[in-house]
């Protein structure tokens, strides 16, 4: 740690805007999105560019497709070019560039003989790694060595800080460019290579769906392979998605089960021994029987006593309307038998009526 200049550091990383910023803090903590980091959640870390199989931060400068190849090329003669406006001489630039090499394979730089001070410089990065020279971990020795190699001293930190920025701002700038043109613009092998896992992951769970999802959700996964090539990435992506989260969930409630927790639909159930179950199962049932058909019988007496009740509230009605018939008949038979006798008094009083001229009877003497 104690020959890492940590100074050139903090003068490149003051002067940068935030996005830039944040994405030195990726680089010199290899928390890039690459492919290697990518896959720790998305299971594939395949190289948009070639066939390697896992896209590290060292792989960007080493992948074998012809834009990348170009970038570095051309990055890299970028860099060389540039020691011409700040005065640096052809050796110190050689040893240098042929340490960002050696960085690309994480190799050792072989030690020049001569001047002392580069020597000193190349065994430091030697020691720090020369794979974390790409992500801006130099020896302090490269400005002692600089100042050697006919640099004044008062530029010599600017001249430092200006070779850094080529490394981040030239060679990785362009790399990364590159690759994420390839990644998005591109058919490339990650979008193969992911076809071709999710292809493989349908056709797995519609295989095992009984044995990895719940009989719920058993038929979610019913595909053929017909169906599955003429499905797009993004819709296959979903798929797998939702079938993965399905098998999370039965395989918790699975684990659960076994260790005697129940579910909404049994809570209020006992758990039995096996040996025990189908004996309750058929006492289960002869209740349920018995219940049903003691339900039936008080439904039948049930309906037996509306019926009767009818019929007798019905003869009672009848009565009673066959009573007021016979004493409304019998007070007119009276009615009617007053009337004959009125008339017979009245025609008896007309009977023995005086007649005209003759002489009424005494007082107190009655006609008969």
């Amino acid at each position: 740690m104690d020959l890492i200049n940590w100074q050139l550091i903090d003068r490149v990383r003051r002067n940068q805007k935030w996005a830039d910023l944040v994405r030195s803090m990726k680089i010199m903590h290899g928390w890039l999105p690459i492919m290697h980091n990518l896959g720790k959640y998305k299971t594939i870390t395949q190289c948009p560019g070639c066939e390697a199989q896992d896209e590290t931060f060292l792989h960007l400068y080493q992948c074998n497709h012809r834009l990348m190849k170009k970038a570095r090329t051309d990055a890299m003669d970028q860099i060389y070019e540039s020691r011409k406006g700040k005065g640096v001489n052809r050796q110190f630039m050689d040893v240098f560039i042929r340490s960002i090499t050696c960085g690309f394979t994480n190799s050792q730089i072989e030690v020049p003989h001569h001047p002392t001070e580069l020597a000193t410089a190349v065994r430091d990065q030697n020691k720090i790694g020369t794979g974390k020279m790409l992500q801006g971990y130099l020896a302090k020795t490269w400005q002692t060595a600089l100042t050697k190699c006919g640099v004044k001293r008062d530029k010599a930190s600017n001249t430092m800080t200006y070779l850094f920025k080529q490394i981040w701002n030239t060679l990785f700038q362009q790399l990364w460019d590159t690759r994420n043109h390839i990644l998005h613009n591109t058919p490339n092998c990650y979008r193969t290579a992911e076809s071709n896992n999710l292809d493989s992951k349908l056709l797995w769970y519609s295989e095992n769906r009984y044995r990895l999802l719940s009989h719920g959700d058993a038929d979610l996964a019913d595909f053929d392979r017909d169906k599955i090539e003429h499905m797009g990435r993004k819709l296959k992506r979903k798929w797998v998605q939702h079938l993965d989260r399905l098998h999370k969930v039965f395989t918790l409630e699975s684990k659960n089960l076994k260790e005697g927790q129940r579910t909404l639909t049994n809570i209020q159930r006992t758990r039995r021994p096996p040996n025990q179950r189908s004996k309750a199962r058929a006492r289960t049932r002869r209740q349920q029987r018995d219940q049903l058909a003691m339900a039936r019988k008080k439904s039948k007496q049930s309906r037996l006593q509306v019926t009767i009740t009818k019929l007798v509230s019905t003869t009672i009605q009848d009565r009673e309307e066959q009573r007021i018939k016979d004493r409304n008949k019998k007070f007119s038979d009276k009615k009617e038998q007053k009337k004959i006798i009125q008339g017979k008094i009245q025609k008896y009083l007309q009977g023995t009526r005086p007649r005209r001229g003759a002489s009424r009877p005494p007082e107190g003497i009655h006609p008969d």
